[in-house]
């Protein structure tokens, strides 16, 4: 999936992500779509997540925040499949992430495990 995204879009381009997350988020995340495009949609913001430096400028912190807080609403999903696979994906989001980046979301990220 990783090969997949960096095929399709230029990841200096600040713009190509914002495109492809607002994407994902608006047609992928809707509770009407089908499980296994739901689940791979959470798959491809945690691609996206892990592709893009943090540390670059303020944008790609942005394009963080708003990665993380599309797979914190999924922990409130009624399908347990999809709660599975965003706990997996915030997993991977923040074993990849900087430890201080992650800690800005600590409060956030602690309060959605406990939901689930």
């Amino acid at each position: 999936m990783e090969n997949f995204i960096k095929s399709k879009i230029n990841l200096t381009k600040d713009d190509e992500i914002k495109k492809m997350i607002k994407t994902i988020k608006n047609q992928f995340l809707d509770p009407t779509v089908l499980q296994h495009l739901r689940r791979g949609a959470i798959m491809c913001l945690t691609r996206l997540a892990c592709l893009i430096n943090p540390n670059k400028n303020e944008v790609s912190s942005e394009m963080i925040k708003q990665i993380i807080n599309s797979v914190l609403l999924c922990f409130r999903d009624s399908d347990p499949k999809i709660v599975q696979t965003a706990g997996i994906s915030m997993f991977d989001i923040m074993r990849n992430l900087p430890q201080q980046y992650i800690l800005k979301y600590f409060n956030e990220i602690f309060e959605g495990l406990l939901t689930v």
